[in-house]
């Protein structure tokens, strides 16, 4: 575990974010593995076109949402939509692409915990 976030749900996000292409950039800017917005590069202190920086300010983010929500949905929503979006609504948004976002994060989540992979 880095910054007390489980490894395995770190790979779920970046399998479900990047496919595992870290020189990927989104129609929206988000740059890496994590698809990290310059704007939160900005503020976590990090490159987001290296490697390393780019997963530890996705990891990092990621731990203060679920420290922020106490709940593995609602911080993914926070992590892909925005912790206000979430404050806004009082937990998951009505989002389409929220809530399909949650559901193939923990898919993937729960497959590498089932079949025990690191």
């Amino acid at each position: 575990m880095i910054y007390n976030v489980d490894h395995k749900l770190v790979r779920a996000v970046i399998d479900v974010e990047s496919h595992g292409d870290h020189s990927l950039i989104s129609k929206k800017g988000a740059i890496g593995l994590m698809q990290i917005k310059p704007k939160t590069a900005k503020e976590l202190k990090i490159d987001p076109y290296k490697l390393e920086d780019n997963i530890k300010g996705g990891v990092l983010y990621l731990s203060k949402q679920l420290n922020r929500f106490n709940n593995i949905d609602h911080a993914l929503a926070a992590y892909v939509s925005g912790p206000s979006t979430v404050i806004k609504h009082k937990g998951i948004p009505p989002y389409k692409s929220t809530k399909k976002y949650i559901k193939k994060v923990n898919e993937k989540y729960n497959k590498l915990i089932d079949y025990n992979i690191n």
